[in-house]
């Protein structure tokens, strides 16, 4: 198998309970010598504002603190 020595960006929900799991694969990928770009957060509610949520408020620093990787954004969920 090759290396492609790309970065990884995880793809995280903001549910409850999640922040210590997204945290631990931000540290298994680091313990596998990959390089962590960053967290977008994925489905997020499009009728919920971020200002009004209180996973959005709380889990997103959660991640960042404890898996010292930037949030890079959100992408609201869509009905296909």
């Amino acid at each position: 198998m090759h290396r492609l020595d790309l970065p990884v960006i995880v793809v995280a929900h903001c549910r409850t309970g999640h922040d210590q799991s997204h945290a631990a694969d931000v540290e298994a990928l680091r313990a596998a010598k990959l390089d962590v770009l960053g967290v977008i957060f994925n489905q997020v509610q499009s009728d919920v504002s971020p200002d009004e949520s209180f996973l959005w408020r709380d889990n997103p620093p959660t991640i960042a603190r404890i898996g010292g990787v930037p949030i890079l954004g959100k992408s609201v969920s869509c009905a296909v």
